[in-house]
């Protein structure tokens, strides 16, 4: 049974690179340095107010 699990998941690896590679060669314009510069630029703002939430709500438990 743990053979065909492993069997499963190279299969699905395999999968996702042959899905990622169309994607990237149909639609090139995705990945241009500008939109790469926003979309990290937008994850970098997401992750700071998460770590910042975090923060808060482990201060909140502590004072409880």
């Amino acid at each position: 049974m743990e053979t065909l699990y492993q069997i499963l998941g190279i299969v699905s690896a395999l999968l996702i690179i042959y899905l990622l590679v169309r994607m990237i060669k149909g639609r090139p314009e995705l990945f241009t340095k500008d939109s790469l510069s926003k979309s990290f630029l937008t994850m970098g703002v997401l992750g700071v107010a998460l770590m910042a939430f975090i923060a808060m709500l482990v201060l909140f438990l502590n004072q409880t």
